[in-house]
């Protein structure tokens, strides 16, 4: 498998379930794109956080709720790139370990993890993170052979009682000229 994906750090209560839409997408009229639907459902009756606190090896908070971690094979995507508010992509560094949890904070439009060649990866883009000063984290797992790469959501804080939310980030497949062109019609329509 390429990627996967799940929720960690999740408070207790709180489930969540994938409602993912394969394109083409009415504002995005392109086979390698996908709205990643989440919908955040408590399950209890009290107020439940989204996640609880993450902390790195080194004991510094990092910034949660990751919506979502998708974990790719380091053999076949391993260059990370973020792209710019201009609409620049560039090449970033990532922090590698061999299984502690040191993740490289960022802020961008959206990012990829690409082929060592450039001739295809996997970009995530958030429109409801566009705004914070961390929207993203990754690392390099160089042990178990995987890169990761998430949405950090901060918008979400607490969910009440029985209560539920949606999120919507959007996955695109292909070069970075592909993933940057899926990612502004995506934008353009409001998404």
């Amino acid at each position: 498998m390429l990627a996967s994906i799940r929720m960690t750090g999740r408070a207790a209560g709180l489930r969540m379930e994938g409602h993912h839409k394969v394109g083409p997408l009415p504002y995005a009229p392109v086979n390698e794109v996908v709205k990643l639907g989440y919908l955040f459902i408590n399950g209890s009756g009290a107020s439940q956080p989204f996640m609880t606190s993450v902390y790195d090896s080194a004991g510094q908070p990092t910034p949660v709720p990751f919506v979502p971690a998708i974990y790719f094979k380091a053999s076949v995507l391993n260059r990370l790139f973020g792209l710019r508010f201009d609409g620049v992509w560039e090449e970033v560094a990532v922090n590698s370990s061999n299984g502690a949890y040191t993740p490289s904070k960022y802020r961008y439009f959206a990012m990829a993890w690409m082929r060592q060649d450039l001739g295809w990866g996997v970009g995530l883009y958030s429109r409801a993170t566009l705004g914070q000063a961390t929207n993203f984290v990754a690392q390099r797992f160089s042990a178990q052979g995987t890169n990761n790469l998430s949405v950090v959501d901060q918008t979400l804080g607490t969910l009440g009682p029985y209560a539920s939310v949606g999120r919507e980030p959007h996955l695109a497949v292909g070069n970075l000229g592909t993933i940057k062109s899926i990612f502004d019609q995506v934008y353009n329509s409001g998404k």
